[in-house]
């Protein structure tokens, strides 16, 4: 019996014992590490920290089972590398993600699991990188943004989820032509630095909280034209707030040209419609920013020529989030019915909208095919007469048709669209009814 024990001491002594996961920081410089890796810690999911560095790295499978990083992933200098497969388990980077110098790598496709980056989010000098629509999934980064030196890089498509950035926003890069995937940040607590020849306008910045920005900083982006978006607007009405506009193009060169052309920016104005209650027209009109706005003049017209006040709707002055207005008409008569709106600017500027028809003498029309609610993060309830199964058509902003069936329940799901503006038509065979709807995730 002592001779027994004695062996299985032995084996237990001498065997390789393998704990779950490694205990420190990872710092994988070659292939081999890698792939030895999935072998030693085979139900290993979260670990402290990766760096990734070597000649020879192709492939990072040996990673697949990692989940979750504590602290830094760092990927940066590794010739060979073209692609991130075996990262496509990875949801959560506690600290930074860095992503630098690595000659071949083309995409970010395995990363799409990724929602929360908890520090510096950096992807620079990756001199082949054409897409970065992997990101699909990121909605926070809790400190600085920087993406720049990515000089095959055309758009920030793939960061229309992304909500929030905790420190500065950086965006440079020779290709990089749009930034509108950025359309649903609505926080930047920092600096903005933009610096980049193909740019021609910040359209995308523009829903930001101006109160979060602490300094602008735009140079030597020699195609950009158009910096009046309303978070700049917003944050450069004030002139104690610090903004350099040096080296881009006419209208953006300097802070007096921005402060000009914001001044002539209007309230962007999403939807104008109406539906009706208890036979009451009640208007409705969607805003998703104003700049210095006092108001709207609520304006009537029997015949569509001869128009009148018949009321007044107070605005939000300068704001980037979106503002849902109603006013409720109690003089209107069968018939055609004719509306529209005057926004006016707190310096006596204005605008008129587009004109609004509302049809009091069909019976189909009076459904009043209200979509709700609007703006919608996807399921929307339908208001109307389905007797006659309706047909539907929806199209995006530009009258790009998107889908078109025949309505038989009061539900349509739009989830799997983009945010963004839809046109909704509903069509009996003898009459259309157009309506608009936002699509927007907060």
């Amino acid at each position: 019996m002592r001779n027994y024990l004695f062996a299985i001491i032995f084996l237990v002594g001498v065997l390789p014992v393998y704990s779950q996961c490694p205990t420190g920081n990872l710092f994988f410089t070659t292939q081999q590490a890698i792939n030895n890796f999935a072998t030693n810690y085979p139900s290993c999911t979260t670990v402290k920290k990766i760096t990734i560095k070597g000649d020879d790295i192709t492939d990072l499978s040996g990673l697949s089972n990692i989940t979750q990083i504590n602290g830094t992933l760092h990927i940066y200098e590794n010739p060979a590398l073209e692609s991130l497969s075996g990262l496509e388990n990875l949801t959560t980077i506690i600290s930074t993600l860095w992503i630098n110098d690595n000659a071949l790598l083309q995409d970010l496709d395995e990363l799409a699991g990724v929602e929360t980056v908890g520090n510096v989010f950096n992807v620079s000098s990756n001199p082949n990188l054409t897409s970065i629509s992997g990101l699909s999934g990121l909605i926070s980064i809790g400190s600085n943004f920087d993406v720049r030196y990515n000089d095959m890089l055309p758009s920030l498509a793939g960061l229309e989820q992304l909500e929030s950035v905790g420190g500065n926003l950086t965006i440079g890069g020779a290709a990089l032509s749009s930034i509108t995937a950025l359309n649903n940040l609505t926080s930047v607590t920092g600096e903005i630095f933009i610096s980049n020849t193909a740019l021609s306008s910040l359209s995308g910045i523009g829903h930001i909280n101006p109160s979060g920005i602490t300094n602008v900083d735009i140079q030597r982006s020699s195609g950009l034209t158009q910096c009046e978006v309303a978070s700049i607007c917003a944050y450069i009405s004030n002139p104690a707030n610090p903004a350099v506009f040096n080296l881009n193009g006419v209208g953006c060169s300097t802070r007096l040209e921005v402060t000009y052309a914001c001044e002539a920016l209007p309230v962007e104005l999403a939807d104008f419609g109406y539906h009706l209650a208890d036979g009451i027209v009640v208007l409705n009109w969607l805003t998703v920013s104003e700049l210095n706005n006092l108001g709207f003049e609520v304006e009537y017209a029997k015949d569509g020529l001869h128009w009148q006040q018949i009321g007044f709707v107070e605005g939000y002055g300068t704001t980037t989030d979106i503002h849902h207005y109603e006013f409720p008409h109690y003089g209107s008569s069968e018939g055609t019915n004719y509306y529209r709106l005057k926004q006016l600017d707190y310096d006596g500027k204005y605008e008129y909208s587009n004109i609004l028809s509302v049809s009091l003498n069909s019976q189909w029309e009076q459904g009043a095919w209200i979509l709700y609610p609007n703006p919608t993060k996807g399921e929307l309830t339908v208001n109307g007469d389905l007797s006659d199964l309706p047909f539907v058509r929806i199209m995006n902003n530009s009258g790009v048709l998107i889908r078109e069936f025949a309505l038989s329940e009061p539900r349509v799901d739009i989830s799997d669209l983009p945010e963004g503006m839809y046109i909704f038509t509903f069509n009996n065979g003898r009459e259309i009814v157009t309506r608009r709807i936002l699509k927007d995730r907060r």
